[in-house]
């Protein structure tokens, strides 16, 4: 069982599953277990609203009105040749990480559908979505060395999007 869950929702996954198990109270009845994640895949991402952190872990990841730090960070979103946003990642101090998506170019200025995503695969993931003139909500991850990111805005009938894989601070 243990095997197929591993294959199916990722090493991440079955060890939040255990966890929650571990968590689950020792009665003679049946409680029916609700998930705490998603399997890390961009449909099933969690709300901005939604704020995740570990009890004792010391680590969260949230949705913030503005990214601060230093950028370590800048990908361009292109549709062909076309720079339409960029991606960037913000590190702030210790172990924290903000990223955000922000519009350029022919997209500067006009309401898209906005969204950047973040995830780790031990962590889970946030997003933080909508119609933006101009960028993006920030999702801060702190605590976490590596995160994953993703933006996407929607222009000319497409959603463009770009990822940027283990960026990570010590």
């Amino acid at each position: 069982m243990i095997t197929e869950l591993r294959r199916r929702l990722g090493q991440g996954s079955v060890a939040m599953v255990a966890a929650l198990a571990l968590t689950m109270p020792a009665t003679g009845t049946a409680v029916a277990a609700t998930p705490t994640t998603a399997p890390a895949t961009v449909a099933n991402a969690i709300p901005a609203e939604t704020t995740m952190q570990a009890a004792a872990g010391g680590w969260s990841i949230r949705t913030v009105d503005r990214c601060t730090g230093t950028r370590i960070r800048h990908k361009p979103i292109k549709a062909g040749r076309t720079t339409v946003g960029w991606v960037n990642v913000y590190r702030g101090s210790g172990k924290r990480k903000c990223a955000r998506v922000i519009h350029a170019g022919p997209t500067w200025g006009k309401a898209r559908d906005t969204e950047v995503i973040v995830w780790h695969t031990a962590y889970g993931m946030a997003s933080s979505g909508g119609t933006a003139r101009y960028k993006s909500a920030g999702i801060l991850a702190r605590g976490i060395g590596c995160i994953n990111v993703r933006g996407t805005i929607y222009w000319n009938g497409k959603t463009r999007g770009k990822e940027v894989h283990r960026v990570c601070t010590s």
